[in-house]
């Protein structure tokens, strides 16, 4: 099979063969999942304007979806290969600079959330055991993708070193060859998580029952989290993804520390990290300090 080299056809890359523009695009895509069918179906033989036909893409979705409802179709065909389109013609949009996955709460904020989170009836939340509180100070604490806090299990926690296994390759937690990895719970965290079970899944939703995982998920408590950010008043980029960040800012600033930062926050790379790194204001370990979050080993204060 013939490599034809980028720009070969000009700047529509689209009479270039599917399962070469294919292959690329799976590997820098978001979400890899769909490719797989998408290029086994599609074979060697036909070019990525040829999936353009109506005629082929019914008869793609008959095979491949066969009774699916919409959102299915979308969300691994249609989407998919509308990203490819964009991805071969340079019309799809590059990232800019992401203001609000730069967002970190303060240490007085972080108290505001989970004062509001102590009390949850009074802001429209059912939630009498406080799971979303347990939640907030986990992910604050060891700086977890929502979706990994989902999978952590009472097993994977050693109470004697306060060190938790974090298991990233589980599907609906991973995300990095880094995911897996140990993580430590500070003892400012422990104080705002109660009703722990003694096995099986600690993180749990408002009925006591295991969160169902997903790729890239971790929205199954984002309704509940967004009526407590309001009543704390917090900003609307305060979101459950934004505790990570916010882990990220607080433990480079108490511990200057990037190897640390890197291993117990499981990025893969440097620079993911780095943008943290740099927005603390020289006072923020103190403050956070004031509030009792200790991000080196606290076991011995």
């Amino acid at each position: 099979m013939f490599d034809f080299s980028h720009g070969f056809f000009g700047d529509d890359r689209r009479d270039e063969p599917f399962f070469c523009v294919g292959t690329e695009f799976k590997e820098i895509t978001e979400d890899p999942r769909p490719w797989d069918r998408l290029l086994e179906y599609a074979g060697p033989s036909i070019t990525f304007r040829q999936t353009l036909d109506p005629a082929w893409r019914a008869r793609a979705i008959a095979e491949l979806h066969p009774g699916c409802v919409k959102s299915t179709i979308q969300r691994n065909f249609l989407g998919p290969l509308r990203s490819l389109d964009k991805y071969l013609t340079k019309t799809r949009r590059e990232k800019g600079c992401d203001t609000r996955r730069m967002f970190w709460l303060t240490p007085e904020q972080a108290e505001d959330l989970l004062r509001v989170a102590s009390t949850p009836e009074r802001y429209g939340v059912d939630d009498p055991q406080r799971r979303i509180r347990t939640a907030i100070a986990f992910l604050l604490g060891t700086g977890c993708r929502t979706g990994e806090s989902f999978v952590l299990a009472a097993e994977d926690i050693n109470w004697n070193t306060r060190e938790c296994l974090v298991r990233g390759e589980v599907e609906g937690a991973g995300k990095t060859q880094a995911s897996t990895r140990l993580v430590y719970l500070p003892s400012k965290a422990i104080d705002h998580m109660e009703a722990l079970p003694d096995k099986g899944p600690i993180i749990l939703n408002r009925e006591g029952k295991p969160f169902t995982l997903r790729y890239k998920g971790g929205g199954q408590i984002r309704r509940e989290f967004k009526k407590l950010r309001e009543a704390a008043g917090l900003p609307e980029a305060c979101t459950p993804h934004s505790l990570r960040h916010s882990f990220a800012t607080w433990t480079y600033a108490a511990t200057k520390d990037m190897k640390l930062l890197m291993s117990r926050g499981g990025w893969a790379k440097h620079d993911t990290a780095l943008r943290y790194t740099k927005l603390a204001p020289s006072d923020l370990p103190m403050r956070l300090k004031s509030y009792g979050w200790d991000f080196g080993n606290d076991l011995d204060n």
